[in-house]
């Protein structure tokens, strides 16, 4: 990762799922602003690196299958990844946690953060909307997801600053409804 959780959302969300009986961890990874314009390439890479099971590397399978993991399977701290794995992110760790299931039958749930299927970086460069900078994140779109509908949740706010409206001066929006994303991606 490029930076501390700078805000402590990630560490507080652990915390909060520990305290309720869950084996809770983080994984770090590359997440600088600049790395959206990877675009799905990008996030299926980061998406492997931590939930490919099968990969000795990544996190799930150091959680799941590595005997001499002493906080992982069998160890100080049980891990039994078979009840299920439940994933979660925020922002571009929503894109990365949402491909989890492409990689691992044992991810059975995800909660996912300002998510959307067309990336608009608009209200940060460009108030009034124009000269924005799009990407398209496709791999997002339903169909691309092999968590089942019915495990997943999304929460997007309406004024996202990359996933929702984007409204000039005179209140026209220049990009695509986070409802129409979030019923894409659901």
């Amino acid at each position: 990762r490029n930076g501390a959780d700078i805000d402590d959302r990630d560490s507080v969300f652990m915390k909060e799922m520990a305290a309720r009986g869950f084996i809770a961890v983080t994984a770090d990874y590359d997440d600088a602003v600049l790395r959206y314009m990877d675009g799905c390439e990008g996030f299926e890479e980061k998406s492997q690196q931590i939930f490919d099971d099968s990969s000795a590397g990544s996190v799930l399978h150091q959680l799941c299958q590595d005997d001499n993991n002493t906080f992982g399977h069998q160890n100080v701290v049980p891990v039994d990844c078979n009840q299920g794995v439940a994933v979660n992110g925020w922002s571009q760790g929503s894109h990365v946690s949402a491909l989890a299931g492409n990689f691992s039958p044992l991810v059975t749930a995800g909660l996912f953060w300002a998510n959307g299927n067309s990336c608009s970086a608009c209200t940060i460069f460009h108030p009034t909307c124009f000269m924005c900078l799009s990407i398209d994140v496709s791999c997002m779109n339903s169909e691309q997801i092999e968590l089942a509908n019915e495990k997943r949740r999304y929460i997007t706010g309406d004024k996202d600053a990359f996933f929702g409206a984007c409204e000039d001066w005179f209140g026209r929006n220049h990009r695509n409804n986070v409802i129409d994303q979030l019923r894409a991606i659901s």
